[in-house]
């Protein structure tokens, strides 16, 4: 009974670390998939706002 009980705990702490590394993967490249956006974004923005908003930058 000890020894079963050993086994299913080393099963679902192996489960559990496979979910946690399946979660965070996706998760991880959720974020590096928004951080990516917002940088391109702001990007895009500083260059269409760029000779309203810095008219000092261009002299």
């Amino acid at each position: 009974m000890p020894s079963y009980s050993k086994q299913s705990n080393y099963q679902s702490a192996i489960y559990f670390m496979l979910a946690c590394h399946s979660i965070g993967s996706y998760f991880f490249f959720y974020t590096d998939i928004e951080i990516v956006f917002s940088l391109v974004k702001r990007k895009i923005f500083s260059i269409y706002s760029y000779p309203n908003q810095n008219p000092r930058h261009c002299a």
